[in-house]
């Protein structure tokens, strides 16, 4: 079995590619969380350990994006802009 950097380690490559996929702009917080088995909290710490920051859309769902292309300057994000596959 992993200890327990191993498996922050694999969770951390795993919402960096998430968030790296340029079919999105945003991930909704529940696709981050169901990807990596973790809660809610879990998945926001390990966001922002990567380097992404949260946004709320205009229809109120909790997104996630890399800094790097979601610089807090920009504008939220619409509701159907990140549809997810």
């Amino acid at each position: 079995m992993p200890d327990v950097n191993e498996v922050t380690r694999r969770r951390e490559a795993i919402l960096t590619e998430a968030l790296s996929d340029n079919r999105f702009r945003t991930r909704n917080i529940t696709t981050l969380m169901t990807m990596t088995g973790t809660t809610v909290d879990e998945c926001r710490g390990l966001l922002l350990e990567i380097g992404a920051r949260g946004a709320t859309s205009r229809d109120s769902v909790e997104r996630w994006g890399l800094i790097s292309r979601l610089p807090a300057s920009q504008p939220q994000p619409e509701p159907n802009e990140e549809q997810e596959l």
